[in-house]
C-alpha cells in the first residue's frame, strides 16, 4: 500500500519540515489509511536534515504500543517536535500529542479525548484477570505517566477524567495543560466526525462538535484582518 503520511519541507525555511498524520495509529496497516511507526520513520528521513519538525494531527487513536514507538522516535531525533491537533486526538493520538518535547496546538474547533486502555480478549477467569492487570500496567507506566509530564492538573483529576473518558475542547485543554496555545479558525469544520469518531465511543459530547456560527456584520476591514490572519498562518 502507498504510505499515506505527507512530509513537507518548508522551502522558505528549509531547516523546518511538517508531517500530517491524519489516521488510525496500528503495528500494522489493516486499512488503506493506518499510520505506522514504520512510515513515520520513513517520511521524516524523507525531510532530510530539520532542526524543527511540526506535526498536524487527525486521529481516531488506535494501538497503544504503535503510538508509544511513534511517540518515543520522535523525541529520540534531537530536534524540536511541535503538534498542531487539527481536528481530533483521541486515545493514543492523545498520547503523542502530549509526549511530544515541543509545543502543542490546537484550533478552537478541535478536540482531544482521554481514556483508559482497553482490549478483546477471551480465556478463562484467571487469563481475564492478567490481561486485566496488564492494562492498569500499560495505563500506568506509558499512558499516565505521558500526560503528566505536561498536565498542570494533579494524577488524581486526570485519572478520574481518563476513567469517564473525558471529551476536551481546545479550552479545557488549554486549561488543564494538556496544549499550549489555540489557533482561532471558524472555518475549521469537522463533519468528518458525524460518521467514523462519533459512533466510536460511548460518550462522545456530538454537540461539541458543531460548526460554530460565523460572527454577523462584519465591516470590510475586519474581514480583511481576519483574512490576513489566515494567510500568516498558512505561510
Amino acid at each position: 500500500m502507498d504510505r499515506v503520511i505527507k512530509a513537507i519541507k518548508n522551502q522558505a525555511e528549509p531547516s523546518k519540515g511538517e508531517l500530517f498524520l491524519y489516521g488510525d495509529i496500528a503495528e500494522t496497516k489493516w486499512w488503506s489509511d493506518d499510520i505506522t511507526p514504520k512510515e513515520v520513520i520513513e517520511a521524516v528521513a524523507d525531510l532530510g536534515d530539520i532542526d524543527e519538525l511540526t506535526i498536524y494531527l487527525n486521529s481516531n487513536g488506535g494501538d497503544v504500543f504503535a503510538g508509544i514507538a511513534i511517540m518515543n522516535y520522535l523525541n529520540s531525533l534531537g530536534i524540536a517536535v511541535n503538534i498542531v491537533i487539527s481536528a481530533l486526538a483521541a486515545s493514543i493520538a492523545s498520547v503523542i500529542a502530549c509526549g511530544v518535547n515541543g509545543k502543542v496546538g490546537m484550533y478552537d474547533t478541535s478536540m482531544m479525548m482521554i481514556h483508559n486502555p482497553w482490549t478483546m480478549c477471551c480465556g478463562n477467569s484467571g487469563e481475564l484477570r492478567a490481561r486485566a492487570d496488564e492494562l492498569d500496567k500499560i495505563n500506568d507506566s506509558t499512558i499516565v505517566k505521558t500526560y503528566l509530564k505536561r498536565a498542570s492538573i494533579d494524577e488524581e483529576q486526570l485519572r478520574a477524567e481518563m476513567d469517564e473518558e473525558k471529551w476536551l475542547d481546545a479550552q479545557e485543554c488549554l486549561d488543564r495543560g494538556l496544549c499550549d496555545y489555540i489557533i482561532s479558525d471558524e472555518d475549521t469544520t469537522a463533519d468528518f466526525y458525524k460518521s467514523k469518531v462519533l459512533n466510536s465511543f460511548k460518550n462522545t459530547p456530538k454537540e461539541k462538535f458543531k460548526k460554530q456560527n460565523k460572527p454577523e456584520n462584519k465591516n470590510k476591514e475586519q474581514e480583511d484582518v481576519e483574512n490576513l490572519k489566515l494567510l500568516v498562518d498558512l505561510i
